[in-house]
């Protein structure tokens, strides 16, 4: 497990965590609080040891990770309740370096 200083944001540009975090076996684990009750939870970024690249500065990596989360729940504004969606696809940007 390696520390890294971290950067993820979702491509549609809303959201961003950053800070510091541990990759280990391409995952990325990073510290985040939930919005509604603040409590602490381990986000996992899986692979993005394997989609991020060396972005062409030294020890630095960058990319964009995909991931499918299924079962979702999701409210119809409309209807005013809460519908499950099967599958939700979100890309993250991802970027990292390693830190001692």
């Amino acid at each position: 497990m390696k520390k890294v200083a971290y950067s993820v944001s979702k491509r549609n540009g809303v959201g961003k965590l950053k800070g510091i975090g541990y990759l280990a076996e391409d995952d990325l684990f990073i510290l985040a609080f939930s919005k509604e009750e603040n409590k602490p939870y381990i986000k996992v970024i899986e692979d993005a040891g394997k989609q991020c690249f060396p972005n062409g500065k030294d020890g630095e990596f960058s990319g964009t990770v995909t991931e499918l989360y299924e079962n979702v729940p999701i409210y119809n504004r409309e209807k005013e309740r809460y519908e499950t969606r099967d599958c939700i696809e979100v890309e993250y940007s991802v970027w990292y370096k390693y830190v001692k």
